[in-house]
């Protein structure tokens, strides 16, 4: 407890770091959607909305836990030519994995439009090359929180939605949802290559390495990517299932309504990863996180309770006004979803077994919820859905941390 007391200013140095940068990213999140909104209106910026959910969603299927189990790696190596090796296998894996997720984009294109009473089945096959982006955002996560390195993440996060906004407000007067795509994965996949150069992974000893991520994988990794699978799909499905259901409008609306309340989720995620490199060598979570994550989640709530409805309107318009309506029931899901966020600590300790059933618990409510609720409810449903499957993720979390204290203490 003498050593993280002494680190305590570091990380709260880091916190700072990454909570100012997704602030920061937030504010240009609201730029650019303030443009797309006015400028493609609800219809075209629910087609939009649509194209950037699937994908998405699609992404999550690559990754087979390669990512997870770089991060425990990097965060047990204190060998700076071991960790570019690493870092190297992972650039490896995510163009790979990114190829994969390019050719199933252009497969799909030919199916979308009747699936899902949509017209972005053209900008699927032209932009499926493009979305080799996606899982570099898995990769360099993965190696900013295990190396401890947050200024990586910060300004991977921050540096292609910057340019992105930049190349709307230049193209303003010509944009269409084809444009915005372009312009939103072209960024992108340009600050990819200037992290590839700065950087600077050891293309060397691959066969080592990947023998060394496989067995971490088998051991830790593909457990934990069972587990996320089966709950981040079906947490994703609520914007599918809403515009299968009901509409890409109303598809528009909720993205937007979780843009606005999910700042709350920040400073969370930011204090467990700049911990995570020393939750790997604690004994157990300190007790200051857990205090400081709840009053912080709760001000958070009483915040958006207040000014929600000024929020919408200054940054949308009066024409997106119903999008107030959801964003304070959404922070309830936030809530726990903050309050789970301390038992990171458990991944850190390679409980894959145990998150993958935190994470399978979480994806019956969310796939029974979803299927039950939407058709009935719409938004709505979705919101009591996430509720739900959060305060389950929450609770199972919390059983498995006591339990893991009670065998640490015999």
């Amino acid at each position: 407890m003498k050593s993280l007391l002494l680190k305590l200013p570091k990380t709260f140095q880091q916190v700072a770091i990454l909570f100012a940068s997704n602030i920061f990213l937030i504010v240009i999140g609201f730029g650019i959607k303030k443009i797309q909104t006015h400028q493609l209106g609800d219809i075209s910026y629910g087609e939009y909305a649509f194209f950037i959910s699937l994908v998405t969603f699609l992404s999550l299927f690559f990754r087979f836990g390669f990512f997870v189990s770089l991060r425990n790696l990097l965060a047990q190596n204190h060998n700076i030519i071991r960790e570019k090796k690493l870092l190297a296998i992972g650039f490896i894996i995510a163009a790979i994995n990114g190829i994969g997720l390019c050719i199933v984009v252009w497969f799909l294109s030919f199916f979308v439009n009747e699936l899902f009473q949509t017209n972005m089945g053209y900008s699927m096959q032209i932009f499926a090359p493009l979305t080799i982006v996606f899982p570099f955002y898995y990769l360099v996560n993965s190696y900013g929180v295990g190396t401890n390195n947050v200024k990586i993440i910060a300004t991977y996060n921050n540096l292609p939605k910057l340019l992105f906004l930049l190349s709307l407000m230049i193209f303003f007067k010509n944009l269409t949802i084809n444009v915005i795509i372009f312009f939103n994965l072209i960024s992108t996949f340009i600050i990819i290559l200037y992290f590839l150069i700065k950087l600077k992974p050891h293309f060397s000893s691959t066969k080592k390495y990947w023998k060394l991520l496989w067995l971490k994988n088998q051991k830790y990794g593909f457990h934990y990517y069972t587990g996320a699978i089966a709950n981040q799909t079906t947490y994703k499905l609520d914007e599918l299932f809403i515009a299968y259901f009901k509409n890409t409008t109303l598809l528009g609306f909720y993205s937007l309504a979780l843009l606005v309340a999910s700042p709350m989720i920040l400073m969370s995620q930011a204090l467990n990863q700049s911990m995570y490199k020393q939750y790997s060598h604690l004994k157990r979570i300190p007790k200051k996180i857990f205090l400081y994550n709840t009053l912080w989640l709760l001000g958070c709530m009483l915040f958006l309770y207040l000014f929600g409805d000024y929020i919408v309107v200054f940054l949308f318009g009066v024409e997106f006004k119903s999008v107030s309506s959801y964003v304070f029931y959404i922070s309830f899901a936030f809530f726990f979803q903050g309050m789970s966020s301390p038992y990171t600590f458990l991944a850190a300790k390679s409980k894959g077994k145990e998150i993958r059933n935190v994470a399978w618990a979480e994806a019956i409510a969310n796939i029974s919820g979803n299927i039950i609720l939407i058709p009935i409810l719409g938004v709505e449903g979705a919101i009591l859905t996430s509720v739900i499957s959060k305060i389950i993720n929450y609770s199972y979390f919390k059983y498995y941390y006591r339990k893991y204290l009670k065998a640490l203490n015999g």
